[in-house]
């Protein structure tokens, strides 16, 4: 099985779960976390009422919106992908805790802001 694994098929929440249970983070990691935790199910939230969502516009507009969420859905890919470079770098010791906790603060506060709204 993958070193980071999986919660209930959430790559970023089995990140943030790995941060929770291992000892080398400290308690300001566990802490953004935590906040993780929360952004991801809200955003997966978000994005499964959005997908289910009835939709009676125009063709265009139909497609304007798939195009609009699978971009959404791309961006949270790349905070995935940002999120599991930051632990690989993490737990190689390639980043002292400070750096790894900015870094992870940064990421969360992404998936927080997520998903962007269009105005």
């Amino acid at each position: 099985m993958n070193e980071f694994a999986m919660v209930h098929n959430s790559r970023i929440l089995g990140l943030f779960d790995s941060i929770l249970h291992a000892d080398q983070f400290r308690l300001q990691a566990v802490e953004i976390a935590g906040r993780g935790i929360s952004a991801e199910v809200r955003c997966t939230m978000a994005a499964l009422l959005d997908k289910g969502q009835n939709f009676d516009g125009s063709p265009e507009s139909a497609m304007s919106r798939a195009l609009e969420y699978s971009d959404q859905l791309l961006e949270i890919g790349d905070l995935e992908d940002d999120l599991d470079q930051l632990m690989r770098r993490r737990l190689a010791n390639e980043l002292g805790d400070v750096d790894f906790e900015q870094a992870l603060d940064e990421i969360v506060a992404r998936l927080e802001a997520w998903p962007p709204r269009s105005e």
